[in-house]
């Protein structure tokens, strides 16, 4: 079978700040990649940063099995992109990001002349909290696209429930025209697990350090936690400001709580970090997916996490732990018990662990479907 083409825009590898929908298009590229050639159109340079990133080059370059071209906003132009669409034959265009009009609006325009199908996944732009984050600014702009029709026409790729209904509730559109599919997860990897020890807890915070990732609330749970626990965190630090008041929180723990910011690594780093873990502390304001908690899940690493926020509430109890945030002492009581764990009881929870992940990130089958549905969606052209 000849493959066909796909033109995505997504920030791309090597890239470390982008977060979950780096990792989304990556995974989607390494899974599906014997029945699609994908041709990723990629800002030059990382999150909150003009220099370029290292090791790019003009043109095309070959990352994985993806084709990537590397380019500064500016240069996101109808014209290019027009060009980009034209050279390497697209049959498809796969857009990460309602809120990327720079590159959304010419790429739209280009495939409706070019008669190539669009499929824009949101990537959590809708949920509330995210709307809530400058609603103002937000708003505007979401009601501006229901009088301007920009997207008329285009399919959108939702995760979950809830993002269906926010894509309904803020774009010009119908059922018929949402595709709902979880996202592709990653896979388990070869590396031992380190032992947990009785009367200690080693636990991990991977994302941005962001009020939307609700990392101020972790510390206010980890101030009242009783017991020997250490929080290392990844992720970029988007707002220096907030980072200052949460050291204010970080320098009054007592001396057996510990906090040490360990910087930035690379989305491909991110699940090996897990094994070195006792547990995931993820309480989140909302997720569309979570790769951060699926990859710690996958990895048998035990994961503490807000409830109502993600698609994985059904995770209680199997291996790990969703709870309201309005349950500031539920948080403080579970991670208490957890420290109190021997190893033996702590693999108890590793298994459950791994026998979640093996019912609910079947890859080969969710892969057959993103195939079947860029097929279909090539199929019916715009």
């Amino acid at each position: 079978m000849m493959k066909k083409n796909v033109l995505v825009y997504c920030s791309y590898l090597p890239a470390k700040k982008y977060g979950g929908p780096l990792k989304s298009i990556y995974n989607l590229v390494e899974t599906t990649s014997d029945e699609f050639e994908y041709y990723i159109i990629s800002v030059d340079h990382d999150f909150q940063e003009n220099e370029k990133l290292p090791g790019i080059k003009d043109g095309w370059n070959k990352v994985g099995r993806a084709n990537v071209l590397y380019i500064n906003e500016k240069d996101f132009t109808y014209k290019r992109i027009l060009a980009a669409m034209k050279e390497n034959s697209i049959e498809l265009v796969y857009l990460c990001s309602v809120y990327f009009w720079k590159f959304n609006f010419p790429a739209v325009k280009a495939a409706r002349e070019l008669n190539i199908p669009v499929l824009l996944a949101p990537r959590s732009d809708l949920l509330p909290n995210c709307v809530h984050h400058k609603y103002a600014k937000k708003y505007v702009y979401l009601n501006a696209l229901k009088i301007i029709p920009i997207y008329r026409g285009v399919y959108y790729h939702s995760t979950s429930d809830e993002e269906t209904e926010s894509i309904l509730k803020w774009m010009k559109t119908d059922r018929d025209h949402i595709i709902q599919m979880p996202n592709i997860a990653s896979c388990a990897l070869d590396i031992e697990r380190r032992r947990k020890e009785s009367g200690v807890l080693r636990m991990v915070y991977v994302g941005r350090v962001h009020p939307r990732k609700n990392f101020m609330y972790t510390l206010e749970v980890l101030k009242q936690v009783k017991g020997k626990v250490s929080l290392d965190v990844y992720g970029a630090m988007e707002d220096s400001e907030y980072w200052k008041q949460c050291e204010e929180v970080i320098v009054t723990l007592d001396g057996d709580k510990s906090v040490k910011y360990c910087g930035v690594i690379s989305p491909l780093e991110v699940q090996q970090k897990y094994y070195q873990y006792d547990a995931l502390f993820f309480p989140t304001l909302n997720e569309n997916y979570g790769h951060v908690i699926v990859e710690a899940i996958i990895s048998g690493c035990v994961c503490v996490i807000s409830k109502g926020t993600t698609p994985w509430d059904d995770y209680d109890g199997n291996g790990g732990f969703c709870i309201d945030l309005m349950d500031v002492s539920g948080f403080v009581e579970q991670i208490e018990e957890l420290v109190k764990l021997s190893n033996d009881e702590y693999q108890q929870l590793v298994m459950k662990n791994l026998d979640y992940a093996e019912s609910h990130f079947d890859n080969g089958v969710l892969c057959n479907t993103y195939k079947d549905v860029f097929h279909s969606l090539i199929r019916c052209k715009g």
